[in-house]
Parts: C-alpha cells; sequence; structure tokens
C-alpha cells in the first residue's frame, strides 16, 4: 500500500449491500478526495449475533459486484477472514500499520452508527486513528450526534458528507424480498440478480 493516499474505509454488514451504500461512498471520495474506498464486510459484528447476517461468501460477493461501480472502490475480506467478533478497532491499527506513517484514513459511517462508538472495543483508539467521515441519517444531524459522543467523554474528528439522504435500508430490503415486494431499484442490478439466482431472504430461486 501506499503511505501517501487518503484512504476511505466504509464497513458494514452489507446484507445486502444497497444503493445507499454506494451513493455515501461515492459522495466521500468525491467530496474528500480520496483515492480509494474500501468496502469491509463484517465477519461477525460484535452487536449482533452471527443468526442475524448472512453467510460471509453471499456478503462478499455482493459487495464485490457493487465495487464494480466505481474505479476507486475496492473489496476487503480483512474482517470476514478474523476469526470471532469484529471490531473496528482491530481493523484500523491493521489498515494504519499497512499504510504506514503517511496514510490518511477516513472512516465512513452514518450518523446512527457514529452515536454507537461509546459501546464499540477501545473507542477511544478508535477516535485517535480516523477521521469520521460522516452521512446524516433522518432525524440525526452530525452536531445531535456528536453531542452525544461527546457526552460519553470521546473527542472525535469529523466531516460530513453534504448529500441527500437516500431511504434504502438492508432491513427493509430483506423484508421487500421475502414477502414479495418492490426491491430491484433499491440495489445495483448485478447485486439484484445474485439476490435472484441464490435465493437469498427467502426469495424464489431462479
Amino acid at each position: 500500500m501506499s503511505v501517501s493516499r487518503r484512504l476511505g474505509i466504509m464497513g458494514g454488514t452489507f446484507d445486502p449491500v444497497h444503493n445507499g451504500h454506494i451513493a455515501i461512498a461515492r459522495a466521500a471520495a468525491d467530496a474528500f478526495g480520496l483515492d480509494k474506498v474500501v468496502l469491509m464486510p463484517a465477519g461477525h459484528p460484535a452487536l449482533k449475533s452471527p443468526e442475524q447476517v448472512s453467510h460471509t461468501t453471499d456478503r462478499l460477493a455482493m459487495t464485490a459486484l457493487a465495487a464494480e461501480a466505481d474505479a476507486r472502490f475496492s473489496v476487503s475480506s480483512m474482517e470476514v477472514d478474523r476469526p470471532g467478533p469484529t471490531y473496528t478497532v482491530d481493523t484500523l491499527e491493521a489498515v494504519a500499520a499497512a499504510e504506514g506513517p503517511g496514510g490518511w484514513i477516513g472512516f465512513i459511517v452514518g450518523t446512527d452508527a457514529l452515536v454507537e462508538l461509546p459501546l464499540w472495543k477501545d473507542a477511544g483508539r478508535v477516535a485517535k486513528m480516523c477521521t469520521f467521515l460522516v452521512a446524516e441519517r433522518p432525524g440525526l444531524s452530525l452536531e445531535d450526534a456528536l453531542r452525544r459522543v461527546s457526552a460519553d467523554g470521546l473527542a472525535v474528528r469529523s466531516r460530513l458528507i453534504e448529500m441527500e439522504t437516500r431511504p434504502e435500508s438492508s432491513t427493509e430490503i430483506r423484508r421487500r424480498v421475502r414477502e414479495g415486494g418492490a426491491w430491484r431499484g433499491s440495489v445495483p442490478a448485478p447485486v439484484a440478480a445474485y439476490i435472484d439466482s441464490h435465493g437469498l431472504y427467502g426469495g424464489v430461486q431462479g
């Protein structure tokens, strides 16, 4: 890895990855001059039970298909390959070591994830290793999120990703697939084809 590039990391279960994820990643890359945005599916998120997420093979495959939308995007299996629960602090330490002392790391999150920072393992260390690039969620501004985080004694570096909020939700998409509702317009076309062909989320296999 180059020690001088500006790197963005976007983690998540990506179950499935949807157009909102891609829009946020692209907006962050455009706004902050990111050379690369690494989409990083979580292996076993510490705040979720294993039964709450789909198999890592499927989530990695869908994320790789979605990453084809932009040459600046890549996919990492770092968190999927790591045994045990997934902790952001471990990921950032590994990335920082690989990037070297000249690297700059932006961690892309929504305000809904940022307010949970006090619950993360070694949250103080996480805050020191990256700049949070934050997309606002409906009803939760960056200012409000920072106020709640600072109330727990955490100081974070942050930048707002200024963009129109998209309504996509992985939970809602899974529900629509299961119940036969309209969902294909909420995910990249290759991801929709993958969901169909593999019969994910209770859909009918094609």
